[in-house]
């Protein structure tokens, strides 16, 4: 083995090592279906009968970012795969996003 995947290799190492582990139930909240319940009844059910601390979401869907305020429950919402190379690439975009 070279220099190079050998710094590959303990680089990957200390990343693992460094990785939070967490015992908190996550959701993904997705919206492709037909029949959905509505945002205040899904963010019921995932706090509620799931106990789930935390939920991924696919958009910003305003009606569910606002069910999900004050529930204490962590949101993160992902970015299309279309706009992660124009949003890294600029901030004004970035930040009006």
């Amino acid at each position: 083995m070279g220099p190079l995947p050998l710094c590959f290799l303990a680089l990957l190492l200390v990343s693992f090592c460094r990785a939070e582990m967490s015992s908190k139930v996550g959701i993904n909240y997705g919206q492709l279906g037909n029949n959905l319940p509505p945002a205040h009844h899904s963010v019921y059910l995932i706090k509620s009968h799931l106990k789930a601390s935390r939920v991924k979401i696919y958009d910003t869907n305003p009606e569910i970012l606002g069910t999900l305020k004050d529930t204490g429950i962590a949101v993160s919402i992902m970015l299309p795969n279309n706009l992660i190379t124009p949003v890294s690439s600029n901030q004004s975009l970035a930040d009006s996003w």
